[in-house]
């Protein structure tokens, strides 16, 4: 009878001693993830501080950029019909050129 005492509680042991060592696997294993995360965390912290400043900043250069564009309108649309004007003056004065050119008379080769 003490035998099956002894056996079951050496079985029982190497049981819990098999647990043991999974559950110490299992403890390294979260350990080593979470410092990979806490180096994540502090990496993306790192990159991410300054956006806050940096995107208030964007946003009032954007606005900045938005008034201007505002203000120099007009004149863009001016240019534009400017050089409209000035393409159709160009394709008018060629034409008037080859409508020359083609009435000129040709003088014979000798």
């Amino acid at each position: 009878m003490v035998t099956i005492v002894v056996g079951a509680n050496l079985l029982i042991a190497l049981v819990c001693l098999g647990v043991a060592r999974r559950v110490w696997q299992f403890k390294r294993q979260l350990t080593a993830l979470a410092d990979t995360l806490v180096v994540f965390e502090s990496n993306t912290h790192a990159v991410l501080y300054g956006a806050p400043e940096a995107i208030l900043q964007g946003q009032g250069g954007i606005a900045q950029l938005r008034q201007t564009l505002q203000q120099i309108r007009p004149q863009v649309q001016q240019i534009r019909q400017l050089t409209a004007l000035v393409g159709v003056g160009r394709l008018l004065w060629q034409r008037s050129l080859k409508v020359q050119w083609t009435r000129q008379p040709r003088r014979s080769r000798r």
